[in-house]
C-alpha cells in the first residue's frame, strides 16, 4: 500500500529540513539559523501527523500554532535571504502567510474536534509548504549552502 498524504507530506518536510546540508562558504553560518527552524517545523509537523493518527485533538490544536508563528530567522538573515529573492520577496512572504493561515484554521478544527476537517486541513497546510519548497528549495540549498 503507498504512503499517506500526511506521509507524503511529513516526507517532503523532513527532507526539505535535511536537504541542507552545510558544504561551507561565508553564507553558510547565516543559512543554519533557517535551517533549525525549518528542522523544528518539520518536528512540530511529524507531532501533528502522529497526534492525528490517535485522533488525538487536543494535541493537534496545541502543535498547529508553532507551525502558525514559528520563529524567524533574525533580521541579518531575513534581509540576506529577502535581498537573494528581491523580485519574489511578496510571493515568499506570501507562501508563508498561507502556511500560517493554514495551521491556525487546522488549530480551530482540531479544538472543535472536527476530524474529517482535521485532516483536510492539514493536507492543505501541507500543500502551502509544498508550494514554497518547490518554488524557492533547489534555489535556496544551491545559493545558500552551495558553493555557489
Amino acid at each position: 500500500m503507498g504512503m499517506n498524504l500526511a506521509g507524503r507530506g511529513l516526507l517532503v518536510v523532513w527532507l526539505w529540513a535535511s536537504s541542507l546540508s552545510v558544504q561551507g562558504g561565508e553564507d553558510a553560518e547565516v543559512a543554519m539559523e533557517l535551517r533549525h527552524i525549518m528542522q523544528g517545523m518539520g518536528q512540530g509537523m511529524q507531532a501533528i501527523t502522529q497526534a492525528i493518527a490517535r485522533e488525538d485533538w487536543s494535541m493537534v490544536a496545541v502543535q498547529a500554532p508553532f507551525i502558525a508563528s514559528h520563529p524567524q530567522p533574525s533580521m541579518g538573515e531575513r534581509l540576506r535571504i529577502l535581498g537573494y529573492f528581491a523580485a519574489e520577496s511578496g510571493q515568499f512572504k506570501q507562501y508563508d502567510s498561507e502556511t500560517s493561515k493554514a495551521a491556525l484554521k487546522l488549530r480551530e478544527s482540531a479544538l472543535h474536534k472536527r476530524g474529517e476537517t482535521v485532516i483536510d486541513d492539514f493536507a492543505q497546510l501541507q500543500k502551502s509548504c509544498l508550494a514554497c519548497h518547490q518554488h524557492y528549495r533547489q534555489e535556496f540549498v544551491d545559493h545558500f549552502y552551495g558553493d555557489g
